[in-house]
């Protein structure tokens, strides 16, 4: 059981990210903050649960998930 909750644990660090993302343009947007939650949260759950699983049946780490965009060979 812990080894499935694992990668969904690690990949939650993306809904901290988000929100400290979201304090510095709160005034820019259209929508308020609640109704941009109540969408918000379920979709960032449903990532985590997805993408976690996905690294656990597929036995890949999660910053193979979480850094895929980045080129390893530029960073030193």
């Amino acid at each position: 059981m812990n080894t499935i909750l694992r990668p969904v644990l690690e990949l939650t660090v993306m809904i901290s990210g988000l929100f400290l993302a979201y304090l510095p343009v709160q005034t820019y947007l259209k929508q308020p903050p609640g109704r941009l939650a109540a969408w918000l949260a379920p979709l960032l759950a449903g990532i985590c649960l997805l993408e976690g699983g996905f690294c656990y049946f597929l036995n890949i780490p999660t910053s193979s998930v979480l850094f895929h965009g980045i080129d390893r060979k530029s960073v030193v």
